[in-house]
Protein backbone atom coordinates (compact mmCIF):
# COMPACT_ATOMS: atom_id res chain seq x y z
CA UNK A 1 0.00 0.00 0.00
CA UNK A 2 0.94 3.51 -0.69
CA UNK A 3 0.67 6.06 1.87
CA UNK A 4 0.46 10.05 1.02
CA UNK A 5 4.00 11.56 2.51
CA UNK A 6 3.69 12.42 5.84
CA UNK A 7 0.23 11.05 6.22
CA UNK A 8 0.05 9.88 10.47
CA UNK A 9 -0.47 6.17 10.99
CA UNK A 10 -3.85 5.99 12.51
CA UNK A 11 -4.63 4.99 15.69
CA UNK A 12 -8.07 2.74 16.62
CA UNK A 13 -10.09 3.27 19.65
CA UNK A 14 -13.60 2.44 20.59
CA UNK A 15 -15.75 4.91 20.08
CA UNK A 16 -17.57 7.43 22.69
CA UNK A 17 -20.90 9.12 22.64
CA UNK A 18 -18.88 12.53 22.14
CA UNK A 19 -17.56 11.21 18.86
CA UNK A 20 -21.44 11.08 17.32
CA UNK A 21 -20.58 14.73 15.40
CA UNK A 22 -17.43 13.69 13.48
CA UNK A 23 -18.90 10.34 12.72
CA UNK A 24 -22.27 11.85 11.26
CA UNK A 25 -20.19 14.50 9.43
CA UNK A 26 -18.01 11.58 7.44
CA UNK A 27 -21.24 9.70 7.06
CA UNK A 28 -22.75 12.10 5.20
CA UNK A 29 -21.49 12.51 1.82
CA UNK A 30 -21.90 8.55 1.95
CA UNK A 31 -25.50 9.12 2.61
CA UNK A 32 -26.34 12.48 0.17
CA UNK A 33 -23.83 11.25 -2.72
CA UNK A 34 -24.39 7.76 -2.92
CA UNK A 35 -26.63 4.41 -2.61
CA UNK A 36 -24.74 2.41 -0.36
CA UNK A 37 -25.94 3.73 3.11
CA UNK A 38 -29.65 2.68 2.10
CA UNK A 39 -30.39 6.03 3.83
CA UNK A 40 -32.27 9.50 2.10
CA UNK A 41 -31.53 11.96 5.18
CA UNK A 42 -28.06 11.94 6.70
CA UNK A 43 -28.48 11.09 10.55
CA UNK A 44 -27.92 13.68 13.36
CA UNK A 45 -25.20 13.42 15.86
CA UNK A 46 -28.07 13.01 18.74
CA UNK A 47 -29.18 9.82 16.18
CA UNK A 48 -25.33 8.69 15.83
CA UNK A 49 -24.70 8.81 19.33
CA UNK A 50 -27.93 6.78 19.84
CA UNK A 51 -26.31 4.06 17.79
CA UNK A 52 -23.15 4.24 19.14
CA UNK A 53 -24.33 3.68 22.56
CA UNK A 54 -27.14 0.76 21.33
CA UNK A 55 -24.57 -0.82 19.52
CA UNK A 56 -21.65 -1.39 21.86
CA UNK A 57 -23.65 -3.29 24.57
CA UNK A 58 -23.29 -6.03 22.13
CA UNK A 59 -20.56 -5.02 19.30
CA UNK A 60 -17.44 -3.05 18.46
CA UNK A 61 -17.99 0.60 16.97
CA UNK A 62 -14.08 2.19 16.32
CA UNK A 63 -12.91 5.29 15.35
CA UNK A 64 -9.61 5.46 13.87
CA UNK A 65 -7.75 9.11 14.43
CA UNK A 66 -5.07 10.41 12.65
CA UNK A 67 -3.51 13.29 14.07
CA UNK A 68 -6.35 13.43 16.76
CA UNK A 69 -8.91 13.90 14.19
CA UNK A 70 -11.29 11.08 13.35
CA UNK A 71 -10.44 9.98 10.19
CA UNK A 72 -13.09 6.81 9.84
CA UNK A 73 -14.87 4.43 11.72
CA UNK A 74 -16.13 0.80 11.50
CA UNK A 75 -18.68 -0.88 13.58
CA UNK A 76 -19.93 -4.16 13.45
CA UNK A 77 -23.86 -5.34 14.30
CA UNK A 78 -26.27 -8.38 14.05
CA UNK A 79 -26.18 -9.93 10.48
CA UNK A 80 -29.84 -11.23 10.78
CA UNK A 81 -32.36 -12.37 13.01
CA UNK A 82 -32.20 -16.25 12.55
CA UNK A 83 -30.73 -18.24 15.07
CA UNK A 84 -28.51 -19.89 12.72
CA UNK A 85 -26.95 -16.66 11.92
CA UNK A 86 -26.09 -15.99 15.95
CA UNK A 87 -22.27 -15.81 15.19
CA UNK A 88 -22.41 -13.69 11.96
CA UNK A 89 -21.78 -9.70 12.12
CA UNK A 90 -22.10 -7.62 9.60
CA UNK A 91 -18.86 -5.38 9.33
CA UNK A 92 -19.63 -1.20 8.20
CA UNK A 93 -16.39 0.91 7.80
CA UNK A 94 -16.67 4.63 6.78
CA UNK A 95 -13.46 7.02 6.00
CA UNK A 96 -13.53 10.51 5.25
CA UNK A 97 -13.22 11.31 2.01
CA UNK A 98 -9.75 13.85 2.95
CA UNK A 99 -7.87 10.71 4.18
CA UNK A 100 -8.92 7.44 1.71
CA UNK A 101 -6.21 5.82 0.22
CA UNK A 102 -4.16 5.91 3.37
CA UNK A 103 -4.62 2.85 5.35
CA UNK A 104 -7.50 4.62 7.66
CA UNK A 105 -9.88 1.57 6.37
CA UNK A 106 -7.07 -1.09 6.62
CA UNK A 107 -6.54 -0.30 10.22
CA UNK A 108 -10.14 -0.37 10.81
CA UNK A 109 -10.89 -3.64 9.44
CA UNK A 110 -8.10 -5.30 10.80
CA UNK A 111 -8.82 -4.07 14.63
CA UNK A 112 -12.63 -5.33 14.00
CA UNK A 113 -11.16 -8.60 12.93
CA UNK A 114 -9.32 -8.39 16.64
CA UNK A 115 -12.38 -7.96 18.27
CA UNK A 116 -14.12 -10.60 16.31
CA UNK A 117 -11.55 -12.96 17.44
CA UNK A 118 -11.20 -11.73 21.14
CA UNK A 119 -15.28 -12.27 21.43
CA UNK A 120 -17.22 -10.38 19.51
CA UNK A 121 -18.73 -12.96 16.07
CA UNK A 122 -17.13 -13.24 13.06
CA UNK A 123 -18.45 -10.69 10.39
CA UNK A 124 -18.72 -11.08 6.93
CA UNK A 125 -16.98 -9.58 4.12
CA UNK A 126 -18.30 -5.55 3.58
CA UNK A 127 -18.69 -6.79 -0.49
CA UNK A 128 -21.51 -8.94 0.93
CA UNK A 129 -20.08 -11.93 -0.41
CA UNK A 130 -20.93 -15.08 1.92
CA UNK A 131 -17.66 -16.01 2.96
CA UNK A 132 -16.48 -15.53 6.28
CA UNK A 133 -14.21 -12.75 7.01
CA UNK A 134 -10.88 -13.83 8.12
CA UNK A 135 -8.38 -11.80 9.92
CA UNK A 136 -5.63 -11.12 8.12
CA UNK A 137 -2.86 -12.91 10.21
CA UNK A 138 -4.98 -15.75 10.35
Amino acid sequence: MIRSVNFPEPSIRPAEESDAAAIAEIYAPYVLQTAISFETEPPTAATMAQRIVGSLETHPWLVALCGGKIAGYAYAGKHRERAAYRWSVQVTIYVSSATQRNGVGRALYSTVGGAAAAGFPVGLRGDRSAEPWQHPAS
